[in-house]
């Protein structure tokens, strides 16, 4: 993996900005945020959050979202270094927020760092919520401002925004589509005899599986030189997968069955009755070996179909499948200067596992 860069947080403690009026969404009277004057008459602040505001930023989470964060889950995205949380306060309450979660990347052959947005939101209790001076707007363009383009300690943001935040973001200019995800799906297939390959769970504690996860990498970031794509090697795989607090990930390594060469290596876990392939790591010829392969162990485990999502750019490299374009679009904020949208787009390699909520 590579060494995670370290920013320097010299920030003034609180910056203030100026809104108007307006809605969100509707929040229990009960919300985090009691008797909020409206904010055209009081200063919001903006400031970085730390790890004692992780359990106000969670009782924010569970408002806006009706569901919770647990501690676990927001450690395992924030702490140590691998997020940033930038906060909007009103009073010292808690009213937004506009989070970031590091991630190392391969940008045309150079290695880089990129920050995926995640976790916004805002109070509806918040008056002027969704105008260009509101504390949505207020948030995103001050943490693209600090954080987001070239001379930046990141050179892109990039999120998967839902429908909802794309109107608002793309209203306002911030974020532009780069590509889309192709949902594709194979029907299961019972186990063949006679094959040249071995199927075998993927031991990252092992110091021989950890070289085999970062040679098979070294692989596929060849083959991806001239594009985008996360890094995939085993400190990656490690801290996305296996310490995930909440969800369970199957890893498989393939391999040949006489000479034991490594093939690749595939994630999955179950959603409902399908098998979902989160994330492949090999050449990109043996893309369909993994297919097939990820096919058969939803056969071995009772499953109906197997199911991934590839930005659909790159869904040519998988074999034919039946396939539909999701909701899910892949973006890139373009507000601060960065690469352009000409350079960006059509060039990722994405899958769910890039993702933070698959």
């Amino acid at each position: 993996m590579f060494a995670r860069k370290r920013l320097n947080r010299g920030l003034s403690p609180c910056l203030t900005a100026g809104t108007e009026q307006g809605e969100i969404q509707n929040v229990e009277k009960e919300s985090l945020v009691k008797s909020v004057p409206p904010l055209d008459q009081t200063p919001l602040c903006l400031r970085e959050l730390a790890v004692a505001d992780c359990d106000e930023m969670r009782a924010l989470f569970e408002k806006v979202f009706k569901q919770p964060l647990s501690a676990l889950l927001w450690h395992w995205k924030y702490a140590d270094g691998r997020g940033i949380g930038l906060g909007a306060f009103i009073e010292e309450k808690l009213i937004g927020h506009y989070g970031g979660l590091a991630r190392e990347i391969l940008y045309k052959g150079q290695k880089k760092t990129a920050i995926q947005i995640v976790d916004v939101m805002v109070d509806s209790r918040a008056h002027g919520s969704l105008k260009r001076k509101g504390p949505f707007f207020s948030l995103a363009t001050n943490f693209f401002e600090r954080y987001s383009g070239y001379d930046k300690p990141y050179l892109l943001a990039y999120g998967f925004p839902n429908l909802r935040h794309r109107k608002i973001s793309y209203g306002f200019g911030l974020h532009k589509e780069v590509d889309i995800f192709s949902e594709l799906v194979w029907p299961a297939v019972d186990k063949a005899s006679g094959l040249r390959n071995k199927l075998q769970k993927l031991d990252l504690a092992s110091s021989g599986d950890r070289c085999l996860a970062d040679r098979l990498w070294e692989q596929m970031a060849g083959d991806l030189a001239n594009e985008i794509v996360g890094c995939r090697d085993a400190g990656y795989l490690q801290h996305r997968y296996l310490n995930h607090p909440e969800r369970d990930y199957q890893l498989f390594v393939v391999t040949t069955r006489f000479t034991r060469q490594p093939v690749g290596l595939f994630v999955v876990r179950v959603e409902d009755e399908t098998l979902l392939l989160l994330d492949v790591v090999c050449p990109l010829r043996n893309i369909a070996p993994m297919v097939y392969h990820a096919r058969r162990q939803a056969y071995a485990m009772g499953l109906k179909s197997l199911k991934a999502w590839i930005s659909s750019s790159h869904s040519r490299y998988f074999p034919e499948a039946e396939a539909r374009e999701t909701d899910i679009h892949i973006s890139a904020q373009m507000h601060s200067p960065g690469p352009s949208i000409d350079q960006l787009q059509g060039q990722w390699w994405a899958t769910p596992g890039d993702t933070d909520f698959k």
